[in-house]
């Protein structure tokens, strides 16, 4: 064999191990951080590990804002004796109900300890246009509110007057009602709010904590910012009091560096408050106060992942290897 047709058979031979090497170089850097995988968010008190709200988990993405305020939560609700209100604080929007049939509120017993519902009526407080008397039906158990095809706008009041089967003028006090977003007819639970138990304190069911802050999760970094055009919001309780975000299913390269991006503007947030490990970024924010418009951004470094080689690739490797061998053999 001539030494051009040698090397004519030596580069037919190693080139697709060298092909598929080139392949697993290339692939170690591909999907190397957050995107394609599922992100906790919670927020932990006391210690990191002391979780007081878990926010779920979203699958990070190019989309903006996988955690965003949570539907109806515009709406603070207000149980009182023989009264149920609901005033809308949506500053930023209207919300409007569209969807044809049932699109709107129910609040029912929970425990079936509730007297008997005998008449409900709205008061002179309710303000949203176009919401009147045959909006609002009842049964013995549960109210309901049909707001399809209407507009909430920020300071609307819904007030519902309730009478009960009985003495007692007062008969939800002390105890459990839910409150339901409820879809296409009444009792068909779009959302479920959960449910408070009824007292002289105002709005049992408030904005949920945290409602305030927007997270958006890119591939390598997690930006926080927080639109609470109300109030601050202040974080006090001494030991850890802030986020922690995890690898909800084990599938995120593991962590090997953290850092606050210059973009990140909340006073007195700085670098002795981010930690984290392989799988966990926390960010400790006792004793600061976020503002309006105020946000923090945490820049991720992540391990290169190689990915396991296929059958097609050892397949491959391994033709360049008895090419190698056979080449060997013709030479001698």
């Amino acid at each position: 064999m001539t030494c051009a047709n040698t090397s004519a058979f030596l580069r037919a031979a190693i080139r697709p191990a060298l092909l598929v090497a080139a392949w697993l170089a290339s692939a170690s850097g591909a999907n190397a951080g957050l995107i394609g995988n599922q992100v906790r968010w919670s927020f932990g008190a006391g210690t990191v590990d002391t979780i007081a709200f878990d926010r779920g988990t979203r699958v990070a993405s190019a989309a903006a804002q996988e955690f965003q305020p949570q539907a109806l939560n515009d709406f603070a609700v207000d149980l009182g004796g023989s009264v149920i209100r609901m005033d809308y604080i949506g500053v930023f929007a209207p919300t409007q109900f569209l969807g044809g049939d049932f699109q709107g509120f129910g609040f029912t017993d929970t425990n079936g300890t509730i007297p008997d519902i005998s008449g409900v009526q709205l008061s002179a407080s309710t303000n949203v246009a176009g919401l009147d008397a045959t909006r609002v039906t009842f049964d013995a158990n549960g109210i309901y509110i049909n707001l399809d095809g209407l507009t909430v706008n920020f300071t609307n009041v819904i007030e519902v007057e309730v009478q009960f089967a009985g003495a007692d003028p007062d008969a939800f006090l002390g105890q459990e009602v839910r409150w339901t977003y409820d879809v296409g007819t009444p009792g068909t639970v779009a959302i479920d709010r959960g449910t408070r138990v009824a007292s002289t304190v105002p709005q049992e069911f408030r904005p949920q904590p945290l409602n305030d802050f927007v997270v958006d999760l890119a591939d390598d970094f997690i930006r926080i910012d927080y639109f609470g055009v109300f109030a601050p919001t202040q974080f006090l309780g001494g030991g850890f009091q802030g986020f922690v975000f995890s690898d909800a299913n084990g599938t995120v390269p593991a962590l090997i560096g953290a850092s606050l991006d210059p973009l990140t503007n909340v006073a007195g947030l700085d670098a002795g408050r981010l930690g984290f490990d392989a799988n966990h970024v926390y960010l400790n924010l006792d004793g600061l106060t976020w503002n309006f418009r105020d946000l923090a951004r945490v820049d991720l470094q992540f391990a290169a992942q190689v990915p396991d080689a296929s059958p097609l690739a050892l397949a491959a490797i391994g033709y360049g290897v008895v090419g190698l061998a056979r080449l060997r053999a013709r030479r001698r």
